[in-house]
């Protein structure tokens, strides 16, 4: 398989016979490899990852010029259709961009008979971004079909050579997926025919980062994009930062993401601010979720200008994921800048909104049914920012000045969680429980995500026995936004015991 663009001719030949060369070499192309790494290929595959999709369709019509059967630019069409998809999430859009996509993996079907790694990795990638579009928008049973085709074809790509990289990317995705699946899932994936391994994957994930001087460099930003979102996900470390992979990210807006979620998981407000307000735009295609990230840390900070963020997202985005939650936070902004008028219209606006896909505007759905209290709705700001001894302050009444149960259970929540984060482990446990008492049978994002926490100190002071007791309490709590991400974390947490 040809890996790079081929040199058509040596300087010893005649003009002429050069160029029947070339011809006779693309006519042999025609019927062999069709998926080349030609440098107009990996060109365009470093501008899409930095969103500068106009510059990358000028080199894919450059390949297609030498090449137009390179089934690598239907891939990289692909890549963008779905990534200016999903950053818009316009549910106008869906249909179409189903439809282009179907189109899309069709021509490369065509290449088949090549039967290369590269092709089936090709079909393996544009197969997910398929059914992310379908899972994008709620229809989960198609998103499904979609994802397993992508996993057929890594699986069929296991015998690939070992310096076939892309192939360590697909493989890693598969593990981390199957070997994090919760216990409800498991049986049925194994029935299937598909397994997984965490700590495996998370390996083939890093693997695959090793691109520098090989045919697969291109692949360098795609990589280190998907390994740093999923390897943080799954070991949310301190010292873990996108430039430990790759140099450079700041000009990649989809690898700034990453950082962005890695500040902002780790209560980084202040890098967070610098790095969203610094982040390249010129000649990109707007990435929105930025803005709304920005104003949101912003209001973590209590600025006054925490609004301008959110606004500038809700009237240039045109899908309508986190609108809701956007929505909410101009509310709590308002509230809190003792602006009633404004913060009930937001409120009266977001509740107004049926949509409720993604997991920020499920918890929105439940901040804006309840009343607001201003010394918790203070410490949950600055705790997200980790502004920790103004958190604490906020909630130095205790927990006798809060009468709901669901203010005294958010009360113990946000204690824990500072005692946690500033390394006083004993009481977070402590607070962590007391919550329990409340919430025991009450299924809230707050009594899962407490038993996972418990767990993970458990965890890190080497007491396996209590720390599986509180994974596996976590993964019994159901029916909260966020259920699926916390119970990835509480399964992958149970697999590195068992390791």
């Amino acid at each position: 398989m040809i890996q790079r663009g081929a040199t058509f001719g040596a300087p010893f030949l005649l003009p002429m016979r050069a160029k029947l060369f070339s011809l006779l070499l693309l006519a042999t192309l025609g019927l062999r490899a069709q998926f080349v790494l030609s440098p107009e290929i990996n060109k365009a595959q470093d501008l899409i990852m930095d969103l500068r999709f106009e510059e990358a369709k000028v080199q894919l019509q450059k390949a297609a010029e030498t090449n137009p059967k390179n089934g690598m630019i239907p891939c990289l069409q692909a890549n963008m259709l779905f990534l200016q998809t999903f950053i818009n999430g316009n549910p106008a859009d869906y249909e179409a961009a189903v439809d282009s996509l179907v189109t899309l993996i069709e021509r490369v079907e065509d290449n088949k008979e090549d039967d290369s790694p590269m092709c089936r990795y090709v079909l393996a990638e544009m197969h997910f971004e398929l059914g992310a579009t379908h899972m994008l928008f709620g229809s989960n049973w198609s998103s499904a079909w979609a994802v397993l085709d992508a996993f057929d074809y890594i699986k069929a790509n296991r015998m690939a050579p070992a310096d076939f990289l892309p192939q360590y990317m697909a493989s890693g995705v598969l593990n981390v997926a199957m070997g994090s699946l919760p216990g409800k899932y498991k049986f049925l994936a194994s029935i299937m025919g598909y397994s997984g391994d965490v700590e495996v994957g998370l390996k083939e994930l890093k693997r695959a980062t090793k691109v520098s001087g090989t045919p697969y460099a291109s692949f360098r930003k795609k990589s280190a994009f998907i390994y740093t979102y999923i390897y943080f996900f799954l070991r949310p470390e301190k010292t873990f930062n996108v430039w430990d992979v790759i140099t450079g990210y700041e000009e990649s807006p989809l690898l700034v993401y990453s950082q962005a979620k890695i500040y902002h998981e780790r209560c980084e407000n202040e890098p967070l601010i610098k790095l969203l307000s610094g982040r390249p735009k010129a000649k990109r295609v707007p990435f929105y979720y930025l803005d709304y990230m920005l104003g949101k840390a912003k209001l973590n900070r209590l600025d006054p200008d925490a609004d301008a963020p959110l606004l500038y997202f809700l009237s240039t985005y045109p899908g309508q994921n986190n609108v809701k939650a956007a929505k909410r936070y101009l509310s709590w902004h308002y509230y809190l800048r003792g602006n009633n008028k404004l913060s009930n219209q937001y409120k009266k606006e977001a509740k107004a909104i049926s949509q409720n896909i993604v997991g920020a505007d499920k918890q929105a759905d439940l901040d804006i049914n309840r009343p607001y209290e201003i010394h918790l709705l203070k410490a949950q700001l600055y705790f997200d920012g980790g502004y920790y001894q103004r958190a604490l302050d906020a909630l130095a009444d205790g927990v006798e000045a809060f009468e709901l149960p669901n203010e005294k259970i958010e009360f113990y929540y946000r204690l824990g969680r500072i005692y946690q984060q500033t390394e006083e482990y004993q009481q977070a446990i402590q607070s962590y429980n007391r919550l329990f008492l409340y919430a025991e049978s009450n299924n809230t994002y707050q009594a899962a995500n407490a038993a996972l926490q418990i767990a993970l100190i458990y965890e890190k002071a080497l007491k396996y026995e209590d720390a599986k007791i509180f994974f596996k309490k976590a993964l019994g709590h159901s029916g909260f936004p966020f259920e699926d991400g916390i119970q990835q974390k509480a399964k992958a947490g149970i697999n590195r015991i068992k390791d």
